[in-house]
């Protein structure tokens, strides 16, 4: 393969890896530019980080839910353990 060849396909390797870690970070709620920059530089370790990344936009969700039925106060008074325990009874 030729040297000039090799080089093309790292480039285009670096920005497939950049755009799959900034559709998954966008998709949990972060930075999807930041993330594809990442994505680019540093290939596919911030892909990798990008996947284990908590979501957000769940965790957003559960705690509006949670805030409706009333069980955020538990969460806040005993901790997420305590709160879950004692609403299973």
């Amino acid at each position: 393969m030729e040297p000039g060849m090799f080089v093309i396909l790292i480039v285009v390797y670096a920005f497939a890896f950049g755009g799959y870690a900034s559709t998954v970070a966008g998709a949990k709620g972060y930075s999807p530019i930041l993330w594809g920059l990442g994505g680019v530089l540093l290939g596919p370790f911030t892909l990798l980080a990008a996947v284990g990344l908590p979501d957000l936009k769940t965790r957003a969700y559960l705690r509006i839910l949670s805030e409706q039925q009333g069980t955020s106060a538990q969460l806040e008074k005993y901790g997420d353990r305590d709160a879950l325990a004692e609403l299973d009874g």
